[in-house]
């Protein structure tokens, strides 16, 4: 397989913002409460950021592994497992993965004392396997899965550092964990958003492969009105943090969170007005690309 292929199987794309979301962590919000920085610092950092790459590949491979019927109807010009790679190989890939988690994530304990980021890294492995081969079947419960599983990069990093700063995840500074909650919520409703969109794109192959999606149950108003509930949850969030923005007196902050909320009414626009397959995969980009200005203003900390 060539690199255009294996960039399409393990979403690179994805990992960039994964990896971005996290060195914006540490360097906007962490950096000024080490003792010092060391090499080791910056060592634990990108060893981290690898083991997440490595859990989110190994996820996307077997999830791909375990769609391939469906994805021979959905989007059959960019199935590669089956096609491009042997179904085989991409199972030893998988196993490859779980064993660089597994080796990754003792090796980060020993270094960081922090069991609950272990206890993460193993809980990632093992509620990805489920999802593909149950949970993403069933309504709504792949989507909050996924949501949740895309949120969690944010306290990541807090507790990878927890032992070299000087406070612990439950004693962190209001502000700081309140920016983390944050992000973390921003970041799940606009995955969970996104997920639901991506159903209802694929909805014609998940119901021939016999999955019971949101999309096939409900009819097309309820999941228009999940949609709009989404959205508000995220006006409300937003509207929220502006207007404390506002209250201390941080105009550029404010300026930036009324960009959000503007891209954010017209993305709901889009989703109102989406109909087909090819629109429902453009509203699944563009919100792909709101994530990344919503991550953007972590450079305003």
């Amino acid at each position: 397989m060539n690199l255009l292929l294996w960039s399409k199987l393990l979403r690179i794309p994805n990992l960039a913002v994964a990896g971005l979301s996290m060195v914006m962590v540490f360097s906007t919000l962490l950096r000024p409460y080490f003792f010092r920085i060391t090499g080791l610092t910056y060592f634990l950092l990108l060893l981290e950021i690898f083991t997440i790459w490595i859990i989110m590949a190994g996820g996307n491979i077997f999830n791909d592994y375990c769609d391939e019927s469906s994805d021979r109807i959905n989007r059959s010009r960019r199935v590669i497992i089956g096609i491009h790679l042997p179904k085989e190989k991409a199972m030893d890939w998988y196993r490859i993965s779980i064993i660089l988690t597994s080796v990754l994530s003792v090796v980060i304990y020993i270094f960081s004392h922090s069991l609950i980021l272990l206890l993460i890294h193993f809980l990632a492995v093992i509620t990805l396997y489920l999802y593909s081969k149950w949970f993403k079947k069933r309504p709504l419960v792949g989507n909050l899965t996924v949501a949740l599983l895309c949120a969690m990069v944010f306290p990541v990093t807090p507790l990878l550092f927890s032992a070299e700063m000087n406070f612990d995840w439950w004693t962190i500074e209001e502000e700081i964990r309140n920016v983390i909650i944050l992000f973390f919520a921003f970041s799940f409703f606009i995955t969970l958003w996104r997920e639901l969109i991506k159903d209802v794109e694929d909805q014609e192959g998940d119901q021939k492969s016999g999955y019971f999606t949101l999309p096939l149950i409900w009819s097309e108003e309820k999941i228009k009105y999940l949609g709009y509930l989404i959205a508000f949850f995220l006006f409300a969030l937003l509207l929220y943090v502006g207007l404390q923005y506002l209250a201390d007196n941080e105009i550029i902050r404010v300026l930036y969170t009324l960009g959000l909320l503007a891209s954010l009414i017209f993305l709901t626009f889009q989703f109102s007005n989406a109909e087909t397959k090819k629109q429902h995969h453009t509203l699944s980009q563009y919100l792909k690309i709101y994530m990344l200005q919503g991550l953007f203003l972590l450079l305003l900390y």
